[in-house]
């Protein structure tokens, strides 16, 4: 068990979520997410966690529910899915 009883890793339980607003240029936060829940399906454009490159990766035809993506940045110019939440 981890910090406050969770166990570590990215299949976790979360502890916190909040709605993602799409940014070019700020990181959603309070940090990578452990994974996304998109409410309403399109595309995905975000950067990854791990990228110190901050080169967006765009997934096609991402369908509603959970998406175990750990991401940094949720991109605005490609991203068409909606009611995007990030789980911490």
């Amino acid at each position: 068990m981890g910090i406050s009883g969770v166990l570590p890793g990215g299949s976790a339980p979360g502890n916190f979520a909040a709605a993602v607003t799409k940014s070019d240029t700020v990181d959603i936060l309070p940090g990578p997410s452990r994974w996304l829940w998109v409410g309403g399906a399109g595309t995905l454009s975000v950067i990854m966690a791990g990228d110190i490159t901050n080169t967006p990766v765009t997934f096609l035809a991402v369908p509603v529910g959970r998406i175990d993506l750990r991401v940094k940045r949720l991109m605005s110019a490609v991203t068409t899915a909606t009611n995007v939440v990030a789980v911490f």
